[in-house]
């Protein structure tokens, strides 16, 4: 697998890419991920809601062959606009080479339970 990320000056501060171009590999296509919300069980801030979810998708790619860092682009949906400067801290702390996926950031007014104060899904590519 060969890859190759375009990113300028604002998007190496934000941590993604504009587009990344991959030949070869083997595609894995991510459903959403959330926070697990329990009926009863406090809700934890935005910083440990997404940290979990970056975990957990990089829990998935590795059990697939990959890792986090085979991302090439996602899809976040926020519910509140003023957490998306911690998001590119956390992403910068779960992609810490210049291995930047495509990214969208989306405010939504609700996610699926109360609580959930972020939704992820992407696109991995993962080599042969």
């Amino acid at each position: 697998m060969r890859r190759t990320d375009y990113a300028g000056p604002v998007e190496k501060g934000r941590h993604y890419s504009k587009a990344v171009k991959v030949t070869g590999g083997s595609t894995v296509y991510l459903a959403g991920q959330t926070y697990p919300v329990e009926q009863g069980k406090s809700i934890p801030d935005f910083t440990t809601q997404a940290t979990w979810i970056f975990e957990r998708i990089d829990e998935t790619l590795r059990a697939a062959g990959g890792s986090i860092e085979n991302m090439v682009t996602m899809t976040v949906f926020v519910t509140d606009g003023r957490h998306v400067p911690l998001l590119h801290d956390i992403r910068r702390n779960h992609f810490p080479t210049d291995n930047r996926p495509c990214s969208a950031v989306i405010t939504v007014h609700s996610l699926p339970q109360p609580g959930m104060l972020l939704e992820v899904q992407g696109v991995a590519v993962l080599p042969d």
